[in-house]
């Protein structure tokens, strides 16, 4: 049974949430707190799975609570409730709460958020990622301005103008997106010069999916070594790439999520570099044909595979679960227990492709990716042609 711990200052709210979550009392054990104080004491006595902290309570605020509960009961997935005023504390926060929710809060949305959060435990071992990512300092949170974003995107009718003023909010994310746009990533034959331009040739699925992954790394453009930030950040875009065309070759109504997944498939990566750089490059002395012996490097060192760490935080950020299960299979796609083409075949099939030398024919295909996993599902036949379509078609990123 998930035990859920619900804070704000106004009773009236407190009693509103224990009615609407009435029918979830059989799975979650709801307890309410009107203080942080309270919620500590509350937590002392027995650590919840989640906190939900409102960020205008009275006193200590909710951003105060969820920082002194990420430092007293790390394993506590926390989540932030915001208005639209509150921007500037939302930004203050990152780092400590792992999802954001604007108010008002509608009921589905936090049973969704709660549900998508605490249900990895059907797709890894949860208890030992738990223990794995507790002994982690830096943890990224969700980046602020992609919760923007798809809190616009969500619209019956999203404003291009709106979700290119969110993407100019940051200057950074916005650099960085007009030089994937002018790169030959997407090889535009007109130059991309602003947000608004950006977001017309890209497309509102790829803006958001860009500004998800641009968030993520930026949080530890300070904390790790630039040649290992630069190094995951260009693989992960051409795998990304890869991805998608894959998927619009076999199953196009999945390439957005192939293109997403690619994108992060390596974000565990980065969250190891950044939290023991030593033993991460110890982890990375292993060629691209020796992957068993590093992701078991990656175990010994961290207690968990850079794919699995990834996985789990994407879930505690609500990210839809065909991207995080990408992430968590896309070097063990047999065990995803799927048929057929999806998220997890795109991003297993760019991730091993991405390493084939373009017109070398002296590769070793079967020791890059599962064979016997395409075979089953029917694809094997259609490799030769993937290497066709995106490998020697490779372009160069600017």
């Amino acid at each position: 049974m998930v035990s859920i711990l619900y804070v704000d200052s106004d009773p009236a709210v407190l009693d509103r949430v224990k009615q609407e979550l009435k029918g979830y009392r059989p799975y979650w054990r709801l307890h309410t707190a009107n203080s942080a104080s309270m919620a500590m004491s509350v937590m002392s006595a027995a650590p919840a799975d989640v906190i939900v902290a409102d960020m205008g309570m009275k006193g200590t605020d909710g951003a105060q609570l969820i920082a002194a509960v990420r430092e007293s009961f790390p394993r506590t997935i926390r989540i932030l409730l915001s208005s639209f005023g509150d921007t500037k504390k939302v930004m203050e926060s990152v780092g400590d709460a792992h999802q954001y929710l604007t108010k008002p809060l509608d009921s589905e949305v936090l049973i969704n958020a709660v549900e998508n959060a605490t249900a990895l435990d059907t797709i890894l071992e949860n208890d030992r990622l738990r223990g794995a990512v507790t002994h982690l300092k830096n943890v990224p949170s969700l980046p602020v301005v992609y919760c923007d974003l798809m809190e616009e995107v969500n619209k019956v009718d999203p404003s291009i103008k709106r979700v290119a003023q969110i993407v100019g909010s940051d200057i950074g994310m916005t650099a960085k997106i007009l030089q994937i746009a002018n790169s030959a990533f997407f090889g535009f034959r007109k130059s991309v010069s602003s947000p608004v331009e950006a977001v017309r040739f890209l497309g509102l699925d790829t803006i958001t999916s860009l500004a998800l992954a641009v968030g993520v790394f930026a949080q530890f453009g300070k904390q790790v070594n630039t040649g290992y930030i630069s190094e995951i950040w260009n693989h992960s875009t051409k795998v990304a790439r890869m991805a998608r065309d894959i998927a619009s070759i076999e199953r196009p109504t999945v390439a957005e999520d192939a293109f997403t997944a690619g994108l992060l498939h390596d974000i565990g990566e980065v969250v190891m570099a950044a939290n023991a750089p030593r033993a991460y490059s110890e982890t990375r002395d292993f060629g691209e044909f020796e992957t068993l012996l590093r992701l078991n490097a990656e175990r010994e060192k961290f207690g968990a595979t850079h794919y699995e760490i990834g996985a789990y935080l994407l879930n505690l950020w609500g990210i839809p679960n065909r991207v995080v299960e990408a992430v968590a299979f896309h070097h063990t796609p047999s065990k995803a227990g799927h048929k057929g083409f999806n998220a997890v075949t795109a991003v297993h099939a760019a991730d091993g492709l991405v390493h084939v030398p373009e017109f070398d024919e002296d590769y070793r295909l079967s020791e890059l990716m599962d064979l016997d996993y395409f075979q089953r599902a029917g694809l094997r036949q259609n490799v030769d042609m993937w290497i066709d379509a995106c490998v020697k078609a490779e372009p160069a990123m600017a």
